[in-house]
């Protein structure tokens, strides 16, 4: 060991100690004054040096540090006289190993600092060997490596820095490195590199362009630590690589990315992507707005659109797929977020990875919810259609017959007033055909082939018309409530078409509540915009006018629902029910140019709600003056008619109450009795559809001659068949068969009253 001190008393007192700790122990060499002690120092003779603080009119400090800066490695001891807190901690900051109070010296607390001493020198020197290492290492790294002030000027730069700067590691020496920066990436380079001379040790990291020899930019991306206060370093380190091209890949990258999401999003379909579980990977926009889940609520879970019934159903696909089979139109029912049902059809194909294996299961899922409730009003329409091609085929030759048997049926009650038994036998037969006719009537009705006369009206009217009826139509345990909203729309429609509409469903409701129960009559104005046209399926957006029918009877399962409008379906006790009335409904709705559905489940009793379109007129009174007397006249008519019964009992109609009536059986033999009676008739009666001439033309060839000439079309076939012959095109009187002699008579005194 060496001792510097220039009190010789005090070396013997350490020495002392030494020797105390055992002769030959350790070897002691003495310098009293600073320049044999840096001389000393400088031959790293020794494995210790005990350094006295004062020496002389020098410092221990001074020779510490001029030892230090000569390259002294032998660990130094700093010993004052008095314990000054300060003059050790400039000591230990100027490198000494550890320091001492003379006062305090034993033998043991010498050796034990001594060993420490040297343990500390043998770490110093591992760290030399390791910092020359690290040096060698920073030497070769492909990253580059700068060591700036704080005032970011370069104090070193690692050779990896020249050939991707363009400088060499001189030229970059003493250089302000925020003028090497993109002029628009200084400021926010300022601000981080404020940041970390602010927080020494915590690595901090910034993205810049830097500016190469060549004059173009290079992206680098920058890691860099304070080290200010390392003694080893006295910098920021800032290791940084270039990282231009592959930002320029990552941005075609993204670009190509966002292209394929933008693609997905923009997809009609939903499309979906799940792992070999069913959990979901990826869910598109449209599958968003298709079930109302966002993409970040599903992500990771499995599909929340499933009910516990159908999971095994989609565990089952997963497996199909993840075994290499790919789906085509598979229909399949989920829910959405808000309960309501969607039919999908489903398109699923596995994706395989570089291997060959199935890595996910990529699937396209189409609302199919419209077009299955298309196909399934088609195939009501196609029934209804087939039944009423039929009902439209014998409705001509069936009305007449019901003519011909209510027509003199009701002459004959009138002529047989004092028989009471027979009045009652034929009041039973015109009963029946009056059955019948409803029978025809209800055919044509729901294969929306009958005749309506529309008229502008308010439901409020009808409504409020029909209350004493309905109330008479359900019994005493079914509470009657009507709600008609105030500013009700016009609509267009034919007032006793919806008064058997209404009835209809009201029958319905009263069946459905056997045990007494709430019914519900609504009136309101809508508007139908596009979305809530989207959730009525082919609801074209408009202002409406709703009349609502409410029960709180057992509902309907969905199976019910699916068959409502079919014609002939009923769920009512054999005898009980004909099916035609949801149907008849339906078709009389439909003709006016409305729509009807029915919301309902089972227990929760049922809502069936009619939209018809409004118009802008005032509504016509429904107000009736009360029936009289079938009405009497004196006028001269022409009855034109090929079916013999009916023509008959249409003459002996008009002459039993006083018409002067000639008659015809076809449009030929009427020009003949026309011409021979110079055209000198009141009023034509003539059937639509005959053979030769059709009834349309046959008034048109005798208003020629007779311009005032009253027409009153008769006819048993449907409207579509009546408007191809030329009638209904404008106001025109009309009278539908089967009729009875009193609505023949009041139509007749009407048309040549009115015109």
């Amino acid at each position: 060991m060496l001792v510097v001190d220039d009190d010789w008393e005090d070396y013997l007192l350490i020495r002392s100690a030494l020797e105390d700790l055992g002769r030959g122990r350790f070897a002691c060499d003495y310098v009293a004054d600073y320049a044999a002690g840096l001389e000393a120092l400088r031959t790293a003779a020794h494995d210790v040096c005990l350094l006295d603080y004062r020496l002389g009119a020098r410092s221990g400090l001074e020779l510490l540090r001029d030892a230090i800066a000569a390259g002294c490695h032998v660990p130094v001891v700093m010993v004052t006289g008095e314990g000054d807190d300060q003059v050790d901690a400039a000591a230990m900051e100027l490198g000494a190993a550890d320091f001492l109070t003379k006062q305090e010296i034993t033998g043991p607390l010498l050796a034990r600092v001594i060993r420490h001493a040297i343990t500390r020198a043998d770490d110093s020197a591992e760290l030399r060997r390791r910092d020359e290492r690290h040096r060698a290492l920073l030497e070769h790294l492909s990253d580059s490596v700068l060591v700036l002030d704080a005032d970011a000027r370069v104090t070193y730069a690692s050779p990896a820095a020249a050939p991707m700067l363009g400088w060499t590691p001189d030229e970059l020496a003493g250089q302000d490195m925020f003028t090497l920066l993109h002029p628009e990436d200084v400021p926010y380079a300022r601000e981080r590199f404020a940041a970390c001379l602010s927080e020494p040790g915590l690595p901090l990291q910034v993205e810049c362009r830097v500016r190469h020899r060549r004059a173009d930019y290079r992206t680098i991306e920058v890691i860099a630590v304070n080290r200010l206060n390392a003694p080893s370093v006295r910098g920021v380190v800032a290791s940084f690589r270039d990282v231009t091209e592959r930002k320029q890949a990552q941005a075609a990258l993204r670009e190509a990315r966002d292209t394929l999401q933008t693609l997905i999003d923009s997809a009609p379909l939903a499309i979906i992507s799940l792992d070999l579980t069913g959990r979901v990977l990826t869910w598109n926009r449209t599958a968003e707005g298709m079930f109302g889940w966002l993409a970040s609520e599903v992500s990771g879970r499995t599909p929340p659109f499933l009910n516990d019934d159908q999971l095994s159903e989609f565990q089952g696909l997963i497996g199909r797929v993840t075994s290499g089979e790919t789906l085509k139109d598979v229909e399949v029912s989920r829910h959405r977020r808000d309960g309501t049902p969607i039919e999908i059809a489903l398109f699923a194909t596995p994706v395989r990875g570089p291997d060959g294996r199935v890595q996910r299961v990529l699937s396209m899922l189409m609302d199919n919810t419209e077009r299955k409730s298309l196909q399934s009003q088609l195939a009501v329409a196609q029934k209804v259609e087939a039944v009423g091609g039929l009902a439209g085929g014998i409705a001509h030759d069936f009305n007449n017959l019901l003519t011909a048997i209510l027509a003199p049926a009701e002459l004959l009650i009138e002529t047989l007033s004092g028989d009471p038994e027979s009045v009652r036998d034929v009041t039973e037969i015109r009963d029946a055909a009056r059955r019948a006719a409803d029978l025809t009537r209800q055919l044509l009705a729901f294969s929306r082939r009958q005749v309506l006369q529309p008229r502008p009206l308010n439901l409020n009217e009808v409504v409020t018309g029909m209350t004493g009826m309905l109330r008479r139509l359900i019994s005493e345990d079914i509470d009657l409530h009507t709600s008609c909203a105030g500013e009700l729309g016009t609509v267009r429609a034919d007032p006793s078409q919806l008064e058997q509409v209404l009835v209809n469903l009201v029958v319905n409701a009263r069946d459905a509540m056997p045990n007494g129960g709430r019914l519900t009559i609504e009136t309101a104005n809508v508007e139908i915009d596009k979305t809530h046209a989207s959730t009525q399926l082919l609801v074209t957006p408009g202002s409406y006018v709703m009349l609502s029918v409410h029960d709180t009877g057992a509902g309907m399962s969905p199976e019910t629902q699916a068959r409502l409008w079919e014609p002939f379906f009923t769920t009512k006790p054999k005898g009980k029910g004909t099916g035609l009335g949801l149907s008849t409904a339906y078709g009389i709705v439909k003709q006016s140019g409305g729509y009807i559905w029915a919301e309902s489940e089972p227990g929760q009793g049922a809502t069936f709600k009619i939209l018809l379109p409004r118009v802008e007129v005032a509504a016509d009174s429904l107000a009736t003056a009360p029936l009289d007397a079938p009405p009497r006249g004196t006028e001269r008519l022409l009855v034109v008619e090929d079916d013999d019964m009916v023509r008959r009992v249409t003459q002996r109609t008009l002459t039993a109450n006083g018409y002067d009536a000639l008659v015809a059986s076809s449009g030929g033999e009427a020009l003949l009795l026309a011409e021979a009676n110079a055209y000198k008739f009141d009023m034509l009666v003539t059937d639509v559809i005959m053979p030769g001439m059709s009834g349309g033309e046959l008034a048109e060839r005798m208003r020629a001659m007779r311009p005032t000439l009253k027409v009153l079309f008769v006819s048993g076939y449907t409207d579509d068949v009546v408007v191809r012959h030329g009638v209904l095109e404008g106001d025109v009187a009309f009278l539908q068969k089967p009729f009875t002699s009193d609505s023949l008579l009041r139509k007749v005194k009407d048309v040549l009253t009115v015109g």
